[in-house]
C-alpha cells in the first residue's frame, strides 16, 4: 500500500510538471504574439494621425502634404498627440527627405524573431495608404 501511494505521488508530480510546462510555454507564445498586433495597432494609429496631419494647412497647424516638415519637427509625436512611448514599445519617426512618404519605427517590448533583439516594425506612410514591415 506504501509503495502505491508513492507511485501516485511521482506521477501526480509529473503530470503537473507537464501542466506547468505547457501552460508557460502557451503563455509565452501568446505574449510575443500579442506584443507583435498591439505595437502594430500603435502604428496603425499613428499612421493615421500622421495622415490627418498632412492634409491640414499649415494655418490649420497642419503639414500641407509634407511629410519632410513633419519629420524634422524636435516633438513630432507630441505635435501628433501620440506617445513616444507606452507599455508595447517605443515610437519614433525616421527623418524623411520625401515630401510624399514617411516612415514610422516600432521597437516592441518583447524579442522578436530571433530572439535576441526587440521586435522592430516599420509602417511607411502616404497620404492615401499605409505599408506595414516586420524587420524582426
Amino acid at each position: 500500500m506504501g509503495q502505491q501511494q508513492i507511485l501516485f505521488v511521482i506521477l501526480a508530480v509529473c503530470i503537473i510538471g507537464v501542466a506547468v510546462s505547457i501552460g508557460f510555454i502557451s503563455v509565452t507564445g501568446h505574449t510575443l504574439s500579442d506584443n507583435r498586433s498591439m505595437v502594430e495597432q500603435d502604428l496603425r494609429f499613428v499612421a493615421k494621425q500622421v495622415q490627418e496631419y498632412v492634409a491640414l494647412t499649415p494655418e490649420q497647424g497642419g503639414g500641407s502634404v509634407s511629410f519632410f516638415s513633419l519629420s524634422r519637427l524636435p516633438d513630432a509625436m507630441g505635435r501628433l498627440g501620440c506617445p513616444s512611448s507606452n507599455a508595447h514599445g517605443d515610437f519614433f519617426l525616421k527623418k524623411s527627405e520625401s515630401v510624399s512618404r514617411l516612415q514610422i519605427i516600432g521597437v516592441g517590448i518583447e524579442a522578436g524573431r530571433d530572439q535576441k533583439r526587440p521586435l522592430r516594425m516599420v509602417m511607411t506612410v502616404w497620404t492615401d495608404s499605409t505599408s506595414l514591415s516586420v524587420l524582426n
